[in-house]
């Protein structure tokens, strides 16, 4: 089982670096200095491994946004700081996943039904939280929330409604922006005053 899941590490790093497609299995096992045998025998097939390496990816950035939220003074502070290091790393995850909706289709929906499941579980918990804590208004329709949230998010980068940004904004630009609407749009006044200090340090930031 160590071995598995050293492989799995080690290929979600090789992936992530030099792309799914460019990377075989034959370069795998040269890396890590075992067959490519044992690598069919544990996974069965590149698409399994891909597959498991991609779920590591994600566990491990989604520790790593735990991490960081942990670091701030309230809840408002910690999706910032979170929504902010996703857009830091939006091109590598673009990539990725374009990638996989290319190339190979049955991983990406696979990931696409478990990806989403646990992105709308975090997001739920999230504005539960922010309801709890005096941030965000009780009487608002979660679901609707969290099916606007994506809506925009699904914008942004074109996969539906197609959303033009002008040339002199750029896309970080227009995700704070956007994102500071909605939030602003459900919070209470003693969120929209953290809303706006936090959008104004991040636009200044641009960290």
């Amino acid at each position: 089982m160590a071995q598995k899941e050293h492989i799995i590490r080690a290929a979600s790093e090789m992936f992530a670096t030099y792309g799914i497609k460019a990377v075989r299995m034959d370069d795998i096992a040269h890396e890590l200095g075992v067959s490519k045998r044992t690598l069919y025998e544990l996974f069965g097939d590149k698409e399994e491994l891909l597959y498991e390496a991609m779920m590591e990816l994600f566990a491990s950035k989604r520790a790593a946004h735990m991490a960081i939220a942990s670091q701030a003074e309230n809840l408002l502070e910690a999706m910032f700081m979170v929504l902010n290091k996703t857009m830091e790393e939006a091109p590598v995850h673009e990539r990725l996943i374009e990638n996989l909706r290319k190339f190979y289709p049955k991983v990406f929906e696979r990931l696409k039904s478990v990806g989403v499941e646990e992105n709308n579980r975090s997001l739920l918990r999230l504005i539960e939280q922010g309801i709890r804590e005096g941030f965000f208004v009780e009487w608002m329709n979660c679901e609707l929330t969290m099916a606007i949230f994506c809506g925009v998010a699904r914008s942004l980068k074109g996969e539906k409604g197609n959303l033009n940004i002008p040339s002199q904004i750029s896309e970080r630009e227009a995700f704070i922006q956007m994102i500071t609407t909605l939030f602003r749009g459900i919070a209470t006044a003693k969120g929209c005053e953290l809303i706006d200090s936090y959008a104004a340090r991040y636009r200044k930031s641009n960290i």
